[in-house]
């Protein structure tokens, strides 16, 4: 009799605990989706949904700018945000710079439950010409969700060869002639020689880079290089030094490719002149 009630005791117990499974396998499913649900559903707003680029110079120092607002939609105020991220991500991330307020958690979620919060998008190409794509992924954790609520926005970039600086004018121009400046020391500081200077004039602003080169052809009359500047952000002044104390003196003179380069950092060509020098020196 007693090993009969245990027979039914344990067939009781099995068929209670193979239910109890199965119902605690169906609410674990119910769970799983409505977190899914909850995680997919559009609960960050961003403005734009898409961040274009286009025709962007691509140059060493040129970066531009957009902003993305991004907000909550159907949150109670009540909700605790427990982390929020930015990052960008995909094939070409790093010509994508991105920067946002740095807030604390409650700061956050009060611009998030109200006027969003605003984050700045840069397209960096530097040199690298042609299309870049990759996506904003914005990650925010709540209290009481186990997924993170996410939102990505695309981002796309073409970058175009710069407009590089073009020569106007010359002072002197091509075969003219330029007068000594002073008499000075030569380079050991012992034998006085002639000093002039040579402009070169750009169709916009310049700055000289640390490849600046100035050569003379092979068998020409040779000058001597002392320094180089710019004047008026547009002009580049170059200051020579001759051995002889009189012209005339025909020189011809070359500033090398990529020597010149403005605020961009942009190649310019080659410069060529050819110039003499007149007169005594003063």
């Amino acid at each position: 009799m007693r090993t009969n009630i245990y027979s039914l005791f344990m067939l009781a117990f099995i068929a209670a605990f193979t239910v109890s499974c199965s119902q605690s396998n169906d609410l674990l499913e119910q769970t799983e989706q409505n977190i899914e649900t909850r995680a997919g559903s559009p609960l960050l707003i961003a403005t734009p949904t898409e961040v274009n680029y286009t025709d962007v110079e691509a140059t060493l120092t040129n970066i531009v700018e957009q902003t993305v607002n991004i907000k909550t939609a159907g949150l109670s105020p009540l909700a605790a945000l427990t982390a929020f991220n930015v990052t960008v991500q995909g094939a070409d991330r790093s010509k994508f710079l991105v920067d946002y307020p740095r807030l604390n958690l409650a700061g956050l979620l009060k611009a998030l439950l109200g006027g969003g919060v605003d984050i700045t998008v840069s397209y960096y190409p530097k040199t690298d010409i042609g299309e870049h794509n990759a996506e904003l992924l914005v990650t925010a954790s709540l209290l009481g969700l186990v997924m993170p609520i996410q939102t990505t926005i695309p981002l796309h970039g073409t970058s175009i060869a710069p407009n590089a600086p073009k020569v106007i004018k010359t002072i002197p121009v091509n075969g003219g002639s330029v007068t000594f400046d002073s008499r000075v020391p030569d380079t050991e500081g012992t034998v006085p020689v002639g000093q002039y200077h040579l402009d070169f004039i750009f169709d916009q602003d310049i700055i000289i880079s640390n490849n600046f080169s100035l050569n003379w052809p092979v068998s020409a009359p040779v000058a001597i290089f002392i320094s180089s500047e710019i004047v008026d952000n547009r002009t580049l002044r170059v200051h020579l030094q001759d051995d002889a104390l009189t012209g005339p003196l025909t020189h011809p003179i070359q500033i090398g490719a990529g020597s010149v380069i403005n605020k961009q950092f942009v190649e310019c060509g080659n410069i060529y002149l050819i110039y003499t020098v007149t007169g005594d020196v003063p």
